[in-house]
C-alpha cells in the first residue's frame, strides 16, 4: 500500500484515539495560591492569566492555522521517493492520490493493492480501477512516481505491461525545484530526532510512532483527541485541513501554548516530512507508445536526463 498523506493522517487519527485518554490536562493557576498572595501579587497573577488567555485566543489560533495550512499545501507536492529531476524545470504541482503508482527497484505499489512486480502493473491497475468503479468513483489516469535508481529492465517491463493492458495514457511525476521559499520547521533538532526515530520503519509503524510522539506532547487533553479523531471521518482530500483546524482549536481549548513549538514541529514531520524538501513534484501527462524510439539510459534518472517535454507525447523504453 502506498503511504499517501491521507492514509498516514487516517492511521495516526485511529492510533491517537486508541492510545489517548479522556480529560483535559488544563493546568490553571491555583486559586489558593492567589488568595494567599499580597494584593500586588494578586494583580500580577491576574494580569499574567489574562495575558495567557489573550496569547492563546482566537487570533493565536488563526495564526497557527495559517502556518499549519502552509504545511498542507507543501505536503500535496512532496513525494517520498527520490524522483528523477525534469530537465525542463517545470513548476511544482500537486500529486494526485487516486490511482497512484509508486515504482522503485524491485517494488511496484498500486494504491491500496499489494506490492506487485513491474510486469504485473497493468493487471494491478485494472483491479484498482474496478475498485474505484465499485465505490462509485470516476476513474482517472494513473499517476506514476518512479525512483530515479529504478533499472531499465524493470522500466521496460512496466511500460510493456501498461501498453498491453490498454493504459497507454497517464501521468508521470518528476522532481523539480521549489519556485518559492518553503516553510521551515520550528525546531530543526526536534525534527532530526524524529527522523531518527522513524528511520527504517514501514508506513503503518511510522504512523503509530508519530501518534505516540504527538500523544506524549499533548497529554490527555480531550480536545486534541477530538481533533485527530475527526480526521478519520472526512474525505481523504480534506484530512489535512480538518487536522489543522482541530489542532488550532485544541491549542486554545487546552491552553497549552508552551507545547506549541514541539507540536508544530511534529505536525511538520507528519505533513511535509522529516527534512525540508529539496525538490517537489511535477505531474506531467505522458503517452506510452511502443512504436516510439526506445529512450537510452540504464536507470530512470539517466532516461529522464535525456528527455524534454515533447518526448512525453510518445515515450517508450525497451529492455
Amino acid at each position: 500500500m502506498i503511504e499517501t498523506l491521507s492514509v498516514r493522517l487516517c492511521t495516526i487519527a485511529l492510533a491517537m484515539t486508541a492510545v489517548s485518554t479522556a480529560g483535559c490536562d488544563d493546568k490553571p493557576k491555583s486559586n489558593d495560591a492567589k488568595a494567599a498572595a499580597p494584593s500586588d501579587a494578586k494583580s500580577g497573577a491576574a494580569a499574567e492569566a489574562k495575558s495567557e488567555v489573550e496569547a492563546c485566543g482566537p487570533a493565536y489560533a488563526e495564526a497557527l492555522k495559517k502556518e499549519l495550512l502552509s504545511y498542507c499545501a507543501v505536503s500535496s507536492q512532496v513525494s517520498r521517493l527520490e524522483l528523477a529531476e525534469a530537465p525542463w524545470n517545470p513548476p511544482p504541482t500537486d500529486i494526485p492520490e487516486r490511482l497512484a503508482v509508486e515504482m522503485s527497484p524491485n517494488v511496484v505499489k498500486v494504491g491500496w493493492s499489494a506490492t506487485v512486480d513491474a510486469a504485473g502493473l497493468g493487471a494491478a491497475l485494472s483491479q484498482a480501477r474496478e475498485a474505484d468503479a465499485f465505490g462509485g468513483k470516476v476513474a482517472t489516469d494513473w499517476v506514476l512516481s518512479i525512483d530515479g535508481s529504478t533499472r531499465r529492465n524493470e522500466l521496460a517491463d512496466a511500460f510493456r505491461s501498461l501498453a498491453m493492458a490498454g493504459y497507454g495514457k497517464g501521468k508521470i511525476v518528476f522532481a523539480t525545484k521549489p519556485t518559492s521559499p518553503l516553510p521551515k520547521p520550528r525546531d530543526s533538532a526536534r525534527l532530526a530526532a524524529l527522523a531518527k526515530t522513524l528511520a527504517d520503519t514501514d508506513g503503518s509503524t511510522k504512523a503509530t510512532l508519530l501518534a505516540k510522539e504527538i500523544q506524549d506532547v499533548v497529554g490527555s487533553c480531550q480536545a486534541f483527541e477530538d481533533a485527530f479523531g475527526a480526521v478519520a471521518t472526512v474525505p481523504a482530500d480534506q484530512r489535512c485541513t480538518a487536522m489543522v483546524k482541530g489542532i488550532s482549536h485544541a491549542m486554545v481549548e487546552c491552553r497549552c501554548p508552551e507545547q506549541e513549538d514541539e507540536l508544530v514541529t511534529l505536525i511538520y514531520g507528519v505533513t511535509v516530512g522529516t527534512a525540508v524538501p529539496e525538490y517537489l513534484g511535477h505531474v506531467t501527462p505522458v503517452v506510452i507508445d511502443s512504436k516510439a524510439p526506445s529512450r537510452p539510459g540504464e536507470t530512470w534518472a539517466e532516461v529522464v536526463a535525456g528527455l524534454d517535454e515533447a518526448a512525453l507525447d510518445g515515450l517508450w523504453i525497451a529492455p
